[in-house]
């Protein structure tokens, strides 16, 4: 017998099994829905807030800014799309800190809601009641999304 150098391997080659494709579960298709809804009424109400830069009362740096942070949630939702469990938790973290720093001075004080026309202050409750839906389905019924596949 010669040795060709050229010859296939003689051991038995099997093609390892299709990765079983995971289904998304319904509540975390709504609930990221509800996400990209909140998004665009908060970029409806910063496209509301281009009034203010013209007028002088924030600088169109500021703007920008502001509105960059509006989207740097995009990153978050879809990889909450993907069931990545720091992103549900990052997200309920900065949603937990925006109550604390913009909604509850929002309800002690409603005099503050007067600073905004009732567009924008409808839009602001409807993205929060968005966002905490959302939520409230990533966490409950769509838990089983997040936890990890057992190799």
């Amino acid at each position: 017998m010669s040795h060709n150098p050229y010859t296939p391997p003689a051991a038995v080659v099997a093609d390892s099994p299709e990765a079983v494709q995971r289904v998304r579960p319904p509540s975390i298709k709504v609930a990221v829905w509800l996400f990209w809804i909140a998004l665009g009424i908060e970029l409806f109400v910063w496209t509301q807030a281009w009034s203010d830069v013209n007028a002088g009362m924030i600088s169109g740096v500021r703007y920008l800014g502001m509105l960059i942070g509006a989207l740097i949630p995009v990153w978050f939702y879809l990889k909450i799309r993907q069931g990545r469990n720091w992103a549900r938790i990052t997200v309920l973290v900065i949603t937990l800190v925006r109550v604390v720093v913009v909604i509850a001075p929002m309800l002690k004080d409603w005099r503050l809601h007067y600073f905004m026309d009732r567009t924008t202050f409808f839009a602001l409750i409807l993205e929060q009641v968005a966002i905490y839906t959302a939520l409230f389905l990533v966490f409950v019924p769509g838990r089983e999304w997040f936890k990890r596949e057992k190799s």
